[in-house]
C-alpha cells in the first residue's frame, strides 16, 4: 500500500492568536491556481470554535487574518462553528460551505449548517440543514441531472459502524438520508473532500479505528454516479506517527479535510491531534493505481 509523504516542515499552521489558543485544525480550501485560500477551525481557551482565514502563494507559507472570519451569531451555533467544508458549484456560480453547529455547552448533538458566498468575502448563513448527529457533510462541485450530490455521516447517539452516505437532492436546505457509499470497517468513517479526476471522483476520508485512532484513507467513486464505489484503500494512507499527530488536544489523530491537485501531485491538508495543520502529498497516478490494484470494493 502507498503512504502519503509529509511536508518536511510540518505543521504548516499552528495556533497564534488568543481566539485560536486551543488549536487550529481541520481546514477547507479553495485553490485558484495561483493562490490558496484556507478556512480553518480555531478553538479558544473555552473550547468554542470559530472559522479563521489564511492564504498562501505556495501552499506552505500562510498569512493569517488577525481575527476570525466567521463567528457564532445565532442560538443554534452559540457554542461553536466547527470543521468547515467548502465547495464551488459552477452551475450555481456559488460557494457552499458546510460546518458543524454546536448549540449546547456540553458540545453534544452536532448538526450541520450551511453558508453561501459569491466571492468568499461576504458570507450568508442559511441555517441548519441536517438532523442531530450528522457531520462531515461534503457537497460535490457539480450537479447530477440537476441535483446536488451530498456526502454526510449520520450516526445517532451510537457511533459504532457509522458510515458515509450520499444523497441526491434538488435543494441543500434539508439533507436526506440517502444511500451508504463507504462502510465503516471499524468504529466509523467520515468524508473529508472530493476531487474531480475526469474519469473518477477521488474521495479522501477518515476512519476511526476501534482504538479510537483517526487515520486517512482514499476511495474512487464512479464519475456519473458517485453513489457507486469503485474501490477504496485497504490500509491507511496516513496515520499518526509524528509527535504533532500523536500529542495535542486529542491524541493520535490525522483528519484529512482539504486538498488540491497541481502538476500531477495530490496535496492533502489535515488536522493533526486536533491542534495544528499538517500537509502531505503523493503522485495522483500512484494513488489511483494503488486503489485500483490493491483496494477493496466493499
Amino acid at each position: 500500500m502507498v503512504k502519503l509523504n509529509r511536508y518536511f516542515n510540518n505543521p504548516v499552521l499552528k495556533p497564534e492568536y488568543r481566539w485560536e489558543k486551543g488549536g487550529v485544525f481541520n481546514p477547507t480550501i479553495f485553490y485558484t491556481g495561483k493562490k490558496l485560500m484556507m478556512f480553518y477551525r480555531a478553538v479558544d481557551e473555552k473550547g468554542v470554535s470559530r472559522i479563521g482565514y489564511a492564504e498562501s502563494n505556495d501552499g506552505v507559507n500562510f498569512k493569517k487574518a488577525d481575527n476570525p472570519i466567521i463567528e457564532p451569531e445565532f442560538k443554534w451555533e452559540k457554542y461553536g462553528i466547527e470543521d468547515p467544508r467548502l465547495t464551488y458549484v459552477g452551475e450555481d456560480s456559488m460557494f457552499y460551505m458546510t460546518y458543524v453547529a454546536i448549540d449546547n455547552e456540553k458540545f453534544e448533538a452536532p448538526r450541520t449548517a450551511l453558508i453561501e458566498s459569491k466571492d468568499l468575502r461576504k458570507f450568508e448563513k442559511k441555517g441548519i440543514i441536517s438532523k442531530e448527529y450528522n457531520k462531515d457533510v461534503v457537497i460535490f462541485p457539480k450537479k447530477f441531472e440537476g441535483k446536488y450530490a451530498v456526502l454526510h455521516r449520520p450516526y445517532g447517539k451510537n457511533v459504532n459502524k457509522a458510515s458515509i452516505r450520499i444523497s441526491f437532492q434538488e435543494s441543500l436546505s434539508n439533507i436526506k438520508d440517502g444511500k451508504e457509499v463507504i462502510k465503516a470497517e471499524e468504529r466509523k468513517v467520515g468524508a473529508g473532500f472530493v476531487l474531480d479526476l475526469n474519469d473518477y471522483w477521488l474521495l479522501i476520508y477518515h476512519e476511526v479505528l476501534n482504538n479510537k485512532e483517526y487515520v486517512a484513507k482514499a476511495a474512487l467513486l464512479e464519475y456519473d454516479n458517485p453513489s457507486k464505489l469503485i474501490a477504496k484503500t485497504r490500509e491507511p494512507i496516513l496515520m499518526a506517527e509524528e509527535n504533532y499527530e500523536k500529542e495535542g488536544r486529542v491524541k493520535n489523530v490525522v483528519f484529512p479535510t482539504a486538498g488540491f491537485i497541481n502538476e500531477g501531485n495530490l496535496y492533502v491538508y489535515y488536522g493533526a491531534a486536533d491542534y495544528c495543520i499538517g500537509l502531505a502529498y503523493i503522485e495522483v497516478q500512484e494513488l489511483i493505481r494503488c486503489i485500483l490494484t490493491t483496494g477493496s470494493s466493499y
